[in-house]
């Protein structure tokens, strides 16, 4: 909104200078004109003698009275009048830089010059940065109804288990969008990534990767290398890929999907500490625990401060630190873990549900193998880790979708 306010008071001629101004007023420190000192430098006589030139006669453009307090001070205001949220004092300094720049670039449609920007400076940006300002339409896309019936049903069926008529279903649907919007849509996208899951499910995953590689395609030439749809299917190929025992290919294509999601939404989001608990799963089943209880603790530390302590997903990564542990031979700390996993399911799913169950058979599990460890260290045997701990592991995973009515695996 205040970008807009000052793209429309400011002339043809003072785009460049005014978006400029204004994202320096977002991203670094500018202060008020009269605050400022003169530099001395041949630039800014220049630019004060052309400023009194042009104050005498409309008087100093608006975007110039800008600052970081007032633009700050203004969006929180905006922030308590619209959506009743008060903005907490930190929220400038917690700022998440490159995502917040890529995103109002895009509302906006401002083009600026690809470049390395040191945007916690003073003053970031210069108007030679700002290389075009493209209109940005609003319009409701049309959508084929009688392809979207078709997925619909598909994956009511695929939720089911009866996988083939789900693989009939969605063939049928990208048939009907082929056929209709062409191959590159998101919506042929959306139904590759559907045949792509069945195919998985059906234990097919050589064709799964195939469907997944070819969503990739339509998602990177349709919403953009670093949309975060994107990213999702660098994360299911990963998957698929560690699914043929490709675990170096697979962790390539995790770092990938990585770097997208903190680029689109920064790094401290729920995604990204899903993706953490994937690429550990994958170097704990490689046998490297080091690597893989790293990623976990990341992980939990991000789910604790964005999604609270008891939230289902801080759940997710207690029980995938249990087992962690448990490969380690720490069942103590195992036994630690999954006692507040289980809490926390109690407390959110209740004590009936199948996976507080499968929780509270876990938890007897690390309790007997703990027993076990006592039982050895008292005979004198020392502690004697089992060496298939991975494999027995691996076979007891839940797979639990990362959101509401998403199919993207997160490991359970």
């Amino acid at each position: 909104m205040l970008s807009r306010d000052i793209l429309r008071q400011s002339p043809d001629h003072n785009i460049a200078p005014a978006v400029a101004h204004f994202l320096n007023c977002f991203f670094g420190k500018v202060l008020a004109a009269s605050s400022k000192g003169s530099t001395g430098s041949p630039q800014s006589k220049t630019q004060k003698k052309s400023s009194e030139s042009a104050s005498s006669k409309k008087g100093q453009s608006a975007f110039s009275q800008l600052t970081s307090d007032g633009v700050w001070s203004d969006i929180k205001e905006f922030a308590k009048h619209k959506y009743q949220f008060e903005a907490p004092d930190d929220v400038r300094v917690g700022t998440k830089r490159v995502a917040v720049l890529r995103n109002l670039c895009q509302k906006v449609g401002i083009t600026i010059a690809a470049r390395k920007y040191d945007l916690h400076s003073t003053t970031p940006f210069q108007p030679s940065d700002i290389l075009n300002l493209q209109p940005v339409v609003k319009h409701s896309v049309p959508t084929c109804t009688d392809a979207r019936k078709l997925m619909e049903a598909g994956k009511i069926r695929m939720a089911e288990g009866t996988l083939n008529e789900a693989y009939a279903l969605f063939s049928e649907a990208f048939s009907l969008l082929q056929q209709i919007n062409g191959p590159m849509h998101k919506d042929a996208a959306n139904c590759c990534r559907y045949l792509a899951m069945v195919l998985y499910h059906a234990g097919d995953t050589a064709g799964a990767i195939v469907q997944q590689h070819r969503e990739l395609i339509i998602n990177e030439r349709c919403l953009g290398l670093d949309h975060p749809d994107t990213a999702h299917s660098y994360g299911n190929m990963a998957l698929f890929y560690h699914g043929l025992n490709q675990t170096e290919l697979a962790l390539r294509h995790m770092s990938r999907t990585l770097l997208l999601l903190s680029l689109a939404s920064g790094p401290d989001h729920p995604d990204v500490a899903a993706t953490l608990i994937n690429v550990a799963m994958m170097y704990q089943d490689a046998s490297n625990m080091s690597t893989a209880l790293r990623y976990l603790q990341e992980a939990l530390k991000k789910n604790e401060r964005l999604l609270g302590p008891g939230h289902i997903q801080t759940a997710v990564c207690y029980h995938a630190l249990a087992i962690a542990f448990s490969c380690m031979g720490a069942y103590k700390l195992s036994v630690q873990h999954e006692t507040k996993t289980h809490d926390i399911l109690v407390k959110q799913l209740g004590s009936d549900d199948s996976r507080t169950k499968d929780s509270e058979n876990w938890l007897n599990t690390f309790k007997g193998r703990e027993q076990q460890v006592i039982a050895q260290k008292q005979k004198g045997q020392g502690t004697v880790p089992s060496a298939n701990a991975v494999e027995f592991l691996k076979g007891s995973s839940w797979i639990i979708p990362s959101n509401e009515g998403s199919c993207d695996p997160i490991w359970w």
